[in-house]
């Protein structure tokens, strides 16, 4: 907690659940690890800021961002290009309730899939991590973006797709602006 601004440690401490402060206080480690990894200062980590959308940056040419599900918090970062990155644990639960925010062709990919929860989660985080790499909120209908290939056009923006199969109980997808990137990735499992 010390190495987050005084600000920070406030926001730590309002979560009610010890797993969310948890992971909320990991999240700003992963960034302090990230900031090293790159040769920047990790005390840094104190001086990040939120747009007006929520999305979290610091004034360096380092663009980051975090998600965390379940056990694992992760947090990817690069020099070269904007990211988003999103993790979902698979968990039972009736995906149909989703359907509304998919397009047709997902949608047809979901039900005809082996894994039909599988396949729900990796197109969810996949759309996440667009959004989280644009950074304007869902200001775009998710069921207007199709992610069933990897490169997206949202609103003339161009996100490159990158599953990472690292964790066999997540699914997990990067979003980058660039394609082919140096991305660092930090992660903890809890």
């Amino acid at each position: 907690m010390r190495a987050l601004s005084p600000a920070q440690q406030a926001a730590v401490r309002r979560y009610v659940r010890p797993e969310d402060r948890c992971r909320a206080l990991i999240g700003k480690i992963l960034v302090k690890s990230l900031l090293n990894a790159f040769g920047l200062d990790g005390n840094l980590v104190r001086k990040i800021r939120f747009t007006e959308y929520g999305r979290p940056y610091l004034d360096l040419p380092l663009d980051f961002n975090l998600s965390h599900s379940g056990g694992l918090v992760i947090c990817a970062g690069s020099l070269d290009c904007r990211v988003g990155i999103d993790v979902e644990a698979f968990r039972n639960r009736d995906y149909r309730a989703f359907k509304t925010f998919f397009t047709a062709r997902e949608w047809r990919q979901v039900e005809g899939a082996e894994d039909s929860t599988a396949t729900f989660y990796g197109i969810w985080v996949r759309k996440e991590s667009v959004i989280k790499a644009d950074g304007r909120g869902l200001s775009y209908p998710l069921n207007e973006m199709d992610v069933t290939k990897e490169v997206v056009i949202v609103q003339n923006f161009t996100w490159y797709l990158t599953a990472l199969d690292h964790w066999l109980e997540y699914a997990v997808s990067l979003a980058t602006s660039h394609l082919r990137p140096h991305v660092d990735i930090q992660e903890q499992i809890l």
